[in-house]
């Protein structure tokens, strides 16, 4: 019984990891979505809108909240693992 609980630790462990790294892929097409948008505005000689009126900043953080998420999730993962791998 021991086994299987620990190969479905395993299983629940990587899963969450992969929706780490799936995190962290939207928060950098979203980054390089903001920063598309930025370099059009730059080059059609647009003026910034007031108060981030097309979204590029707002898109910015919400990419870095993501990323930042991923990075929280895979470094409490990795502890929970190795706490677990030093208990065996």
């Amino acid at each position: 019984m021991g086994r299987r609980v620990d190969a479905l630790r395993g299983e629940r462990v990587a899963e969450r990891m992969r929706r780490a790294e799936e995190l962290r892929g939207i928060g950098q097409s979203l980054a390089d979505g903001a920063a598309f948008m930025q370099e059009v505005e730059v080059r059609q000689g647009w003026t910034p809108r007031p108060n981030d009126g097309r979204g590029i900043e707002r898109t910015r953080r919400a990419a870095k909240e993501l990323q930042d998420a991923a990075a929280s999730m895979q470094d409490v993962l990795q502890k929970a693992e190795a706490e677990e791998n030093q208990s065996q």
